[in-house]
């Protein structure tokens, strides 16, 4: 096992430095996890860690996928629906819409932009990803932080969530 992994609820979580490992590590001794716990719930005790104490460049995978930090995400969300442009579309959102929501790379940033140039474009995504479903259906029921951050989001573009699946929430 790497030094920078730790086993929890008997799959491995890993940090991107050190330093993060520590905390993750002190985190997981005062809140511990049983073994029989499902990812989905791992996840929601992540979640806390993840928005409490991590950096912009630290990051945390359970199962080789990324913990994502929803409260980073929203406000990052906010500020890019109001602004709506490159300059106030930050990496990490990015990084979480084509991951995350059913949209592919675009290369990058602005290669995305150009392909979703207004908010109108952007709710059309929402609605109809680019595999054909509402991006709320698009993370798997396990990613709970990733489910709760589209939850969420499609909140600030919408409205009310009535007609839309419920999801966990925190």
């Amino acid at each position: 096992m790497n030094s920078m992994e730790i086993i929890i609820a008997k799959k491995k979580c890993r940090a991107s430095n050190q330093a993060t490992f520590n905390k993750l590590k002190s985190f997981i001794e005062n809140n511990r996890i049983p073994d029989d716990t499902n990812e989905s719930q791992v996840r929601k005790a992540l979640l806390p860690f993840v928005e409490q104490n991590l950096g912009p460049n630290d990051w945390i995978l359970y199962d080789g996928n990324t913990v994502w930090d929803v409260k980073r995400l929203i406000k990052q969300f906010k500020t890019f629906i109001r602004f709506y442009d490159y300059d106030h579309f930050a990496k990490y959102l990015y990084e979480f819409f084509h991951l995350q929501c059913g949209s592919i790379a675009h290369y990058n940033k602005a290669g995305w932009l150009s392909t979703y140039p207004t908010l109108d474009d952007l709710k059309g995504f929402f609605k109809k990803n680019e595999y054909g479903n509402i991006v709320q259906f698009n993370p798997p029921d396990w990613h709970y932080d990733a489910r709760l951050a589209v939850e969420l989001m499609a909140n600030e573009l919408f409205g009310s969530t009535s007609g839309r699946p419920d999801y966990p929430r925190y």
